[in-house]
């Protein structure tokens, strides 16, 4: 399984200002079973920004599209 260091998805939230309003950023493997470390990075952006979830079972190992919307 690959990990992924939280270093490295913070990175991601440096970038966020490139993006220009009325843009969208979209994550993948969201589900947390599937990459508890993206997981939680997930859980923490979308507290910030408006967000939409696309998973169509939550129970299931790993993916899951999360997307936040940029104003």
């Amino acid at each position: 399984m690959l990990i992924i260091a939280m270093k490295e998805l913070r990175r991601i939230l440096k970038c966020i200002s490139l993006v220009r309003k009325g843009g969208i950023i979209a994550f993948h493997d969201i589900v947390p079973s599937g990459y508890p470390t993206v997981y939680k990075f997930w859980n923490e952006v979308k507290e910030k920004y408006e967000y939409l979830e696309i998973i169509k079972n939550r129970n299931q190992n790993c993916y899951g599209i999360g997307i936040i919307f940029i104003k």
